[in-house]
């Protein structure tokens, strides 16, 4: 569970760009302890400040009953607070005489006894985390004459069941909805042209979506981690962020034809050229899937799958052409049922946790155009037993191997220079890690509850000296005993 305290005032997408649409920073010893599934992106949250007093003495702040305001110019009230215990609340069309436009930022904030919410139709904004964490909240009904609501707007009212959204809005915000868990529906209307980033992550109970034909602009993960299971793709829609329907467990996804940016074929969806897979539905039968010939990039999260209650892929094998060059991150997150894929050649860059927690992958073996091993790329792989790395390495990233519980030996190449933090930590079989002289950079905790290792190091080496401060078994290379 998430403290409530932690709450989002904007999302970091140029940090998921940089690893795969989920920007990962680096976790505590405890943290790392086990894998971590969050039902919305990590980069959601931020500690939220304490109320400002300033704000809260500022002169232009008026007062009416249990409402706070302040007047815009043309003499309309914004609500900027409200101090009353309404269990099903009337939001007034009118304070002190002025009319009311707009809701203001974290206005009704954290108000768990609020069970409905009615907005008159004076209103015609409602700003970024008016409503959220609103925990009891369940039926909201808003007038056609709002236009705009800001980021995080209802973010995390868990109960919410009922939400119209009007007729006059042009875009669902960045997070809008994010973690609305009891949302079973809901209809997008036709004035929309934009579905911002995570409008509706973590909709677990989202079950359909109808996209209608004014929509030209999809987020990243804006539908990740619901239970829709069909999508059509209209023409309108000229740009995706990624997979918007990450983490779901689709089972057909459907273009119109006339799309100029997109198409499907074999039930897969690929930009229109077909250079770049962008989602495979998971919740296909399929055991095995070849990605056809003439595919460039694996797009973030292009196989990602659900970790919901009763959802599963019987995915097991990944045949990848030589005409891949690139797997972005996540490709492949929590895609728990693969055994097998086979990287050609051609490839020369895995983003981090490109293979997170795909626990029945047994082996693999790096192409020899690969220079880093992303960070988390192998993390929670526990049945990874097999790992062949080519003499291209020169890094491996921060827990890049961590949890690969079966893992028992492994040589890393002489071209090798830096292991990151927890690279190899918890991988509780590990028994022998060849480090070469190469290697003049190791990080905290690598072999942290590695309890049987043994580093073969070169005499005199840096990883001599690591193992030494670290208190680690090592022996030389070619030698017969441990020191």
């Amino acid at each position: 569970m998430i403290n409530k305290r932690c709450l989002t005032l904007f999302l970091c997408c140029t940090t998921f760009l940089t690893i795969c649409g989920c920007g990962k920073t680096s976790q505590t010893k405890e943290m790392a302890n086990s894998p971590q599934i969050v039902d919305a992106s990590p980069a959601l949250y931020t500690l939220k400040p304490s109320p400002n007093p300033t704000q809260i003495m500022d002169p232009d702040i008026l007062t009416c009953g249990d409402y706070r305001y302040r007047l815009n110019e043309d003499d309309s009230a914004v609500i900027v607070g409200y101090r009353g215990k309404e269990e099903h609340l009337v939001v007034p069309e009118t304070l002190d005489g002025h009319l009311v436009t707009v809701i203001g930022e974290e206005t009704f904030y954290d108000k768990d006894f609020i069970h409905t919410v009615k907005v008159p139709d004076s209103v015609v904004s409602i700003e970024k985390l008016a409503f959220s964490y609103c925990d009891a909240l369940e039926i909201v009904e808003l007038p056609d004459t709002i236009e705009s609501m800001g980021d995080l707007a209802f973010c995390f009212c868990e109960r919410l069941t009922q939400i119209n959204l009007p007729n006059a809005l042009t875009s669902i915000s960045m997070g809008c909805f994010t973690r609305c868990h009891g949302l079973p529906e809901i209809t997008i209307p036709d004035s929309v042209t934009r579905i911002e980033d995570h409008a509706f992550n973590s909709c677990i109970s989202l079950a359909s979506i109808d996209i209608p034909e004014t929509v030209d602009y999809i987020g990243e993960d804006a539908f990740s981690r619901t239970r829709i299971k069909t999508v059509y793709i209209p023409a309108s829609v000229a740009q995706m962020v990624g997979n918007p329907f990450s983490l779901c467990m689709l089972e057909s996804i459907m273009v119109a034809p006339q799309n100029k940016s997109y198409v499907v074929k074999d039930n897969v969806l690929y930009n229109r050229d077909g250079t770049e897979l962008i989602c495979y539905p998971t919740g296909r039968a399929d055991v095995s899937f070849s990605v056809p010939e003439g595919t460039i990039v694996i797009c973030e999260k292009a196989f990602s799958v659900s970790d919901l209650d009763g959802l599963g892929s019987n995915l097991e094998e990944v045949t990848i052409p030589d005409t891949v060059t690139r797997i972005e991150a996540e490709a492949f997150y929590l895609a728990r049922t693969i055994k097998r894929i086979l990287l050609p050649e051609s490839i020369t860059y895995i983003g981090e946790s490109a293979f997170w927690m795909c626990g029945a992958l047994e082996s693999i073996q790096i192409p020899d155009g690969i220079t880093e091993i992303a960070a988390s790329l192998f993390d929670s792989c526990v049945s990874l037993d097999t790992i062949i790395l080519p003499g291209s390495i020169r890094s491996i990233g921060e827990k890049a191997f961590i949890r690969c519980e079966t893992l028992e030996t492994l040589l890393l190449p002489e071209t090798l220079g830096v292991i990151g933090d927890r690279a190899f930590m918890h991988c509780k079989a590990l028994e022998e890690v060849t480090i070469p002289a190469s290697v003049q950079e190791i990080g905290e905790d690598v072999f942290h509850d590695c309890p049987n290792v043994c580093l073969i190091v070169e005499p005199s080496s840096y990883a001599e000296q690591y193992a030494k401060d670290h208190e680690l078994n090592y022996r030389y290379i070619d030698a017969d005993t441990a020191a």
